[in-house]
């Protein structure tokens, strides 16, 4: 049995979690965000401090975003006929499904998705806390291409979040390779642990893409995004 990170995978648990606390007529999905514990709190941190797990953007003081680029990017689809959920958001949803529950998130999931389902080896872990024993022995261990061509292991990936607790409800799961939805292997490029590679808005990688005017340009966030640690940022392109 392998253990490994299921990554956005969480969001559907998280779904279903969201869906069963409604069948109990305990949460009601229309009731404004804002009425909950904290969400004043998690605004201010996404608003001041740039996001919920990355808190050093020094570099936004230097490389300040220009009005012209944000002018330039272009909606991914016209409003009201598309739906893109929102991944800060979604990581935040937790605390008020906790918060109705009157009993903490991990403990909710287990007891109405996990243990009904029989995923006994499956968890909801939080970024800045130990793995239990009984999970590290089996979690799945990272590697990278070597120069002859194989797999060699690589250490461990550096801990993702700086944010305090209170302002963040980081949405982390694992599961067994059995269970879990797998993905078709690049035979060209070998399995990435999560947390390793690029990540986006690292302090040393982030760079803006520039604008001439009168001109256009889709961003993603690619454009933003580079090799932890190498202080080098991707050159510019388009989405």
């Amino acid at each position: 049995m392998t253990l490994f990170n299921i990554a956005s995978v969480a969001k559907p648990i998280s779904a279903v979690v969201a869906l069963r606390l409604v069948e109990l007529g305990q949460l009601d999905l229309d009731r404004p965000l804002r009425e909950f514990d904290g969400y004043s709190e998690y605004r201010t941190t996404v608003r001041a401090e740039g996001g919920l797990f990355f808190h050093n953007f020094d570099d936004d003081q230097k490389i300040p975003l220009t009005l012209r680029q944000l002018l330039s990017m272009q909606a991914n689809g016209t409003p009201g006929t598309r739906f893109f959920y929102n991944a800060p958001a979604f990581s935040w949803t937790s605390r008020p499904m906790a918060q109705v529950a009157k009993t903490p998130f991990s403990e909710f999931t287990a007891r109405h998705v996990f243990n009904p389902a029989g995923m006994a080896h499956s968890a909801r872990i939080h970024r800045k806390l130990p793995l239990a024993a009984s999970f590290a022995a089996h979690l799945a261990k990272p590697y990278h291409l070597a120069p002859d061509g194989g797999f060699a292991l690589s250490d461990p990936p550096p801990r993702q979040a700086t944010a305090p607790p209170a302002a963040s409800s980081p949405q982390r799961w694992i599961s067994p390779a059995s269970t879990a939805p797998s993905r078709r292997a690049n035979s060209s490029r070998p399995p990435r642990s999560p947390g390793c590679g690029p990540r986006a808005a690292h302090p040393t990688a982030k760079h803006y893409p520039t604008v001439s005017a009168g001109a256009s340009k889709n961003f993603a966030v690619k454009n933003f995004s580079g090799t932890p640690g190498s202080g080098k940022a991707p050159p510019p392109r388009s989405a």
